[in-house]
């Protein structure tokens, strides 16, 4: 009897337990990479790497229009007080071509992104981060490309 009701009672607790974002991580992950993206509410999926830079050839995507990608750039310990908010460790990326894609939104103290597929074209996601050519050496940092759009009718 006494196993059911802690049974009962970790269900609940587990059950009212807030959901963790779509971008977090577990806290023993030994990898962070700098950015997440997910199209329309799906599978995240990782850009850059353990180093905190992005590597160049860029990743591409295709989507539809009307889809939505949200694009997550990693944050840091708050600086100073316990209290301060969270600072991006780089800044939200821009579209190359806001007609082809084109961001709707801040979310996660501004360290997420949504945009959404407006019409068919090719778009690429760029943030000021360092960027590694084939893994060997860093460019001095400057627009980096993060995700090369392809978005079809």
């Amino acid at each position: 009897m006494l196993a059911a009701i802690a049974g009962i009672v970790v269900g609940v607790v587990l059950a009212t337990r807030p959901s963790e974002p779509w971008w977090q991580l577990p806290s023993y992950a030994r990898c962070v990479p700098p950015a997440a993206y997910r199209i329309d509410g799906g599978t995240r999926q990782w850009l850059g790497g353990c180093t905190g830079g992005f590597g160049v050839p860029v990743p591409s995507v295709t989507m539809h229009v009307g889809q939505e990608l949200d694009v997550h750039m990693t944050q840091v310990f708050p600086r100073g007080l316990a209290n301060t908010p969270h600072v991006p460790d780089y800044a939200i990326p821009t579209s190359s071509d806001s007609g082809v894609l084109s961001q709707n939104g801040l979310s996660d103290q501004a360290s997420t992104a949504s945009f959404q597929a407006r019409s068919p074209g090719l778009a690429q996601l760029a943030t000021v981060a360092p960027c590694y050519l084939g893994g060997v050496a860093p460019t001095p940092p400057g627009s980096c490309p993060l995700l090369r759009i392809s978005v079809i009718g």
